[in-house]
């Protein structure tokens, strides 16, 4: 073997063992915990109340508690990326909640702090699809808070759906995210429409479950809403009611509808940010 011939084969080796890392970043096991959170996330806005909902996410979490660390690759990251999907989710419920709302904010400060942590210590191109993105999502829900928050943040949060994108362009949930950094952010700061429109509806095409493709088809349903594209928004709002009989949610966004409002317009209201 010449020289040549061993560089070639050796540099094809270390492609090959860094492809095997980057998959294996994380386990099997918690990307299986991820996509049943998703599922119950969907599921979550059948129950009765938010306290039901937040004890189904609590109990959850204390089932999976211990299997985690012993079948985590990367215990720390994904101990990491699950208390993101738990607190984002809880952060839901305890908003609709008057009395849970005033802790929110420092709720989703600690969430950011902690994240912020992990990226001083470690290397956001070593760092998992979902970690990137759920961390652009504790960036996003923290902003609502005020516009002093957007105009710290805002620029933050497209750089790491974009990163994890660039792992895997074919995650629903992230594609949908960043179609709403796209959708709400002012076209001086890089906002787009019609960029917009491109991830809410590659989120759709390429959902790979019941919960992903319940999520995109909301959204994309309530983006063409906004658009006047009345009959797809409400083929695709009737697709996702297939999928989760019985929400709350998609109760809400009908209302919405009915009253000539998008889901992205409820939001803004909900969240009251234009009053701050």
């Amino acid at each position: 073997m010449n020289n040549k011939t061993f560089f070639v084969m050796a540099l094809a080796l270390l492609f090959s063992c860094t492809g095997v890392f980057a998959d294996e970043l994380i386990s099997e096991f918690t990307e299986n915990k991820i996509a049943e959170f998703m599922t119950l996330r969907m599921k979550l806005s059948t129950l009765d109340s938010n306290e039901a909902a937040l004890a189904a996410i609590d109990d959850f979490e204390a089932q999976n508690a211990a299997a985690l660390k012993e079948q985590a690759v990367d215990y720390e990251q994904e101990a990491l990326i699950m208390y993101n999907f738990y607190e984002l989710e809880r952060f839901n419920y305890r908003f609709n909640d008057a009395a849970q709302r005033p802790s929110t904010k420092n709720m989703l400060q600690d969430l950011v702090q902690k994240d912020s942590a992990w990226y001083e210590a470690h290397d956001r191109d070593k760092t998992n699809k979902w970690l990137n993105t759920l961390t652009g999502d504790a960036i996003s829900c923290y902003m609502s808070f005020s516009w002093a928050s957007v105009m710290k943040y805002g620029l933050k949060v497209k750089p790491y759906y974009e990163q994890s994108l660039e792992q895997d362009p074919d995650l629903a949930y992230t594609n949908t995210n960043i179609a709403q950094w796209y959708y709400y952010a002012p076209a001086i700061g890089g906002g787009s429409k019609k960029t917009a429109r491109k991830y809410f509806e590659r989120a759709v095409q390429v959902a790979k479950t019941d919960a992903e493709r319940y999520f995109a088809d909301i959204y994309l349903s309530q983006f063409l809403f906004e658009y006047k594209e009345f009959d797809e928004a409400k083929r695709l709002l009737d697709e996702a009611d297939s999928l989760n009989p019985g929400s709350s949610y998609i109760a809400t966004i009908r209302a919405e509808n009915a009253d000539g409002r998008s889901l992205y317009a409820y939001n803004r209201r909900r969240s009251k940010i234009d009053d701050k």
